[in-house]
């Protein structure tokens, strides 16, 4: 298997001048091969299947290397990452609130017509960054499909549970509040997951327990700071790196702990798993939904400096002098957290929530910031001055800034995948009504399963930011609303290395 080469490729006809298919970076494409097995080609021109067409390229836009392939799938209000590594195993994190993930695997595998004598889709780990729903809803139905199945699921520790203590027991240490009931391993949720009592109504266990059911059964795993990086993943792996950078725990009377941070759902958001994945030297900061509360926690723990006092100290400030002080500190802390959480691409925490701090996203310093944000919700993600603050603190001469609720794109006949969904959803119940061996149920179970193919084709492209990179050649891909031509699918966009820094190369001419 070879893949498709930088930054795109078009598929031809027959004729070579009509085109036909619009490629990206690292799209898989099998060579093909005449009856005596020799790969069909024309001079500088070879046959290829990719995409679902048979057609020509170049025999240079073919590539034999595998890359990285992110996928931030629209999700709708919430966040789902679908991750691909160059060794071809396969990670979640996250999976948004509903069933979209479920249907873009669906489609990305083919599950609906995958053989029950075929072993199932093997992934490698689920991350859930934490337990607000519109992370961690969407990995139910992934759970319970049997053609699906997972050696990990990693989480932060935290799991609500019915009882005097929703996220675990707490204690109190010089007058600070913190959670020292963390679920670390797969024996801590035992007594847990196997209590219908502590279960009760929690949908976050239902969901886990829905994972503690497959077979083989996945070791569940706490991610801290102090783990250092996902396993198989850290420092000595040569093609990617995992580095888990929080949630970041405190060790107080020789037990791991969590700082409790002003109400539940502050907690357990501002303890969200924080990964930045590097492969060679360009990196990718994934940070669930950090809080103001958090982000000035966690600057404070990297850099040394409170940033919080610094600030009120700043504001009280009675001369230039302890001023400019002042703002040197401040300016030190972000440049000394910038070693840790800078990066070129940055999933936007909290989906462009006005629950940030500018000294942080700073510190993070990206040339391109992705938000995951969906319709029909009551928070009005992303924010005016999120996105203002995202370019203000975005490196180079023009930020990038993505949303997947901007990037929606559907043929004109799969406008909304929710109204399409409740089309179906319809269909059901008429189909269900009718008399069994009949031809109009059988013609009606046939147009359910060809709308349900429409509903994972649209969430396939449905807002789907694609990010591809080698680690010194990186696109992010969006697919045009109205395609110019079959051979100019998505909008591309270009981050390069060049004298040995990352930078987004601009399309302008002068």
């Amino acid at each position: 298997m070879a893949i498709a080469t930088y930054p795109s490729v078009v598929v031809y006809a027959d004729n070579k001048k009509t085109k036909i298919q619009h490629l990206l970076f690292g799209d898989w494409i099998k060579r093909c091969k005449d009856d005596n097995g020799n790969y069909i080609e024309d001079g500088d021109w070879i046959k290829i299947r990719c995409r679902g067409v048979n057609g020509w390229i170049k025999k240079h836009e073919i590539e034999d290397d595998s890359i990285l392939e992110i996928n931030i799938v629209d999700v709708g209000q919430g966040d789902g990452c679908f991750i691909i590594t160059p060794e071809n195993k396969f990670i979640l994190v996250d999976a948004g609130k509903t069933d979209n993930m479920h249907r873009f695997l669906s489609w990305r595998f083919n599950l609906r017509y995958r053989k029950p004598d075929k072993p199932p889709i093997k992934f490698e780990s689920a991350i859930i960054s934490h337990s607000d729903l519109d992370h961690y809803g969407g990995f139910g139905d992934i759970f319970k499909d049997d053609k699906i199945i997972f050696d990990n699921v990693y989480h932060n520790g935290i799991v609500e549970r019915v009882g005097d203590y929703p996220l675990g027991e707490t204690t109190k240490v010089k007058g600070k509040k913190y959670i020292k009931e963390l679920i670390k391993a797969t024996n801590d949720l035992k007594p847990i997951i196997t209590d219908p009592q502590k279960v009760g109504k929690k949908r976050y266990l239902k969901v886990l327990l829905e994972a503690w059911n497959i077979n083989p059964k996945p070791e569940f795993t706490m991610l801290d700071k102090s783990t250092k990086y996902i396993p198989g993943y850290d420092a000595n792996n040569n093609e990617v790196q995992m580095e888990i950078l929080g949630p970041v725990t405190e060790t107080h009377d020789g037990k791991k702990m969590l700082k409790y941070f002003k109400d539940k759902g502050k907690t357990k958001n501002g303890h969200s798993v924080i990964i930045r994945l590097k492969i060679k030297d360009l990196r990718i900061l994934l940070g669930g939904d950090l809080n103001i509360s958090s982000e000035d926690y966690i600057m404070h723990k990297y850099s040394g400096e409170d940033v919080v006092l610094l600030k009120k100290k700043l504001h009280k400030a009675k001369s230039d002098e302890e001023r400019k002080r002042i703002e040197e500190r401040i300016e030190k802390a972000v440049k000394k957290s910038r070693e840790f959480f800078e990066c070129e691409i940055a999933k936007a925490c909290h989906h462009g929530s006005h629950h940030f701090t500018s000294e942080f996203l700073r510190s993070v310093n990206p040339i391109a910031t992705i938000v995951s944000s969906g319709d029909n919700e009551g928070y009005a993600h992303p924010r005016p001055d999120a996105l203002g603050t995202f370019g203000k603190c975005g490196r180079g001469e023009r930020p990038l800034i993505f949303s997947t609720e901007l990037a929606r794109s559907a043929n004109e006949n799969i406008k909304n995948p929710y109204a399409l969904r409740n089309k179906v959803l319809n269909l059901i119940e008429e189909y269900d009504a009718i008399e069994e061996g009949t031809k109009k149920k059988e013609r009606l179970n046939k147009k359910i399963t060809k709308e349900l193919e429409n509903i994972e084709r649209s969430i396939a492209i449905y807002g789907l930011i694609n990010i591809r990179t080698d680690g010194n050649r990186t696109i992010i891909a969006q697919k045009l609303e109205r395609p110019r031509s079959k051979g100019a699918k998505y909008d591309i966009h270009e981050i390069i290395k060049e004298n040995g820094e990352f930078k987004y190369k601009i399309k302008l001419k002068h």
